[in-house]
């Protein structure tokens, strides 16, 4: 028998991850847990026999390790990942059962690696940060370094090209439901505050907003990017030996999306906006400019989207290579459960807390989230890539 806790298990990437797992010969009973009974009731029945709900607050680590008594696997997908992410890893810890979480914000993954000795004590594997970003960007980022003899840099770049439709489309979400998401929040809190990157081999603190670099599209031209605060500059310079450079950057289009963006992200610095109502000036301002725009979407395979450069020697020679998904298998998601599964198959047989590259080589394991996302490419190309060489 076999037993995982899902923590917001109810909310909307908690069912899906749920819905994955419940698919699964692995899983004997999957327990949904929630702050509020009722919605992980609702979801439980609709889910079916192997689902039971659990009312439990994941900010309280004497209610999680209750709720982990007889399970071999908690999945953390409760949010905001920057408020819901250490109390539920100390419970796991506590409680002697594995853990996974969709972690992003630099300082939540700082603090999750300072329960590594308590973690390998207590014989528990905990992955933090595999969802999308943290997540399959590091995976990208791995396979990107490893395509040279030594890796000198690897980047990640996000990008957000919003049409108007877009940004009306997310404020009128928020105006219905009259919750603000908690990825909408993370990416205002990504360039708020001091970023961590890693720089000429030392990791470093950068003010998002007075730097920026010049990174090449895949598509040709350029666009300047600033740096966000997500953990891989801090995991992979641990796990890519020789590497002088790791950054994490984010632009939206077009430039004027970007500067409110930058505006709005200050004003949570400063104090003077909380995330939540950061995302609604965000959306109000950038909304009163859109007009004005000319279209971007057709520009952009995807209204979110990333890709990896990376530089380094081989042989004699000095390159770059650039890598992005190839079609929309890209999910926020599948990781979770994909990793999940994992460490219930024992696939995964180190003991601590583990960022996603300490655990899973590339190629297989996106090969295995993008079946989970139902848009397998049809050539089984993962990857669009591109090597150019000095």
């Amino acid at each position: 028998m076999t037993r995982v806790l899902v923590l917001g298990g109810a909310g909307g990437s908690g069912q899906l991850v749920a819905r994955l797992l419940a698919a699964s010969d692995l899983v004997s009973e999957l327990v949904i847990g929630g702050r509020r009974l009722e919605p992980a009731e609702e979801f439980a029945k609709e889910l079916g026999s192997k689902a039971t709900p659990l009312r439990v607050d994941a900010l309280n680590e004497g209610e999680v390790v209750e709720a982990l008594a007889g399970c071999d696997l908690v999945v953390n997908l409760a949010g905001p990942e920057y408020v819901v992410s250490v109390t539920p890893l100390r419970a796991a810890i506590r409680a002697g059962a594995d853990y996974c979480d969709i972690a992003c914000e630099a300082s939540i993954t700082e603090r999750a690696l300072e329960l590594d000795a308590e973690a390998r004590k207590a014989g528990v594997t905990a992955i933090t940060g595999i969802g999308a970003v943290p997540g399959v960007s590091n995976l990208l980022m791995l396979q990107a370094a490893k395509q040279f003899e030594r890796a000198d840099s690897v980047t990640l770049c996000n990008y957000w090209p919003l049409s108007h439709d877009d940004l009306k489309a997310s404020l009128e979400e928020i105006e219905k439901t009259n919750r603000v998401s908690a990825g909408w929040q993370m990416m205002l809190r990504w360039a708020s505050g001091k970023v961590r990157s890693f720089e000429d081999g030392k990791l470093t603190t950068l003010d998002p907003t007075r730097t920026s670099w010049d990174v090449a599209l895949p598509q040709g031209g350029t666009v300047s990017a600033h740096p966000a605060c997500s953990p891989e500059p801090i995991t992979l310079p641990l796990h890519l030996s020789g590497i002088r450079t790791v950054r994490n950057v984010i632009v939206f289009l077009p430039p004027q999306v970007d500067r409110v963006y930058h505006q709005c992200a200050d004003r949570i610095t400063s104090g003077e906006l909380d995330s939540a109502s950061s995302v609604r000036r965000f959306l109000e301002a950038a909304l009163k400019e859109s007009p004005e725009w000319p279209p971007t979407m057709e520009r952009y395979p995807h209204a979110i989207g990333l890709w990896v450069t990376s530089s380094g020697r081989k042989g004699a020679r000095h390159g770059r290579y650039t890598c992005w998904p190839a079609g929309e298998w890209l999910s926020w998601v599948g990781p979770a459960a994909v990793a999940g599964l994992r460490l219930l198959r024992g696939d995964v047989d180190k003991k601590g807390v583990l960022p996603p590259e300490a655990c899973f080589e590339p190629m297989p394991f996106l090969a295995e989230v993008a079946r989970y996302t139902e848009k397998w490419p049809a050539d089984g190309k993962l990857l669009n890539e591109r090597t150019e060489w000095d």
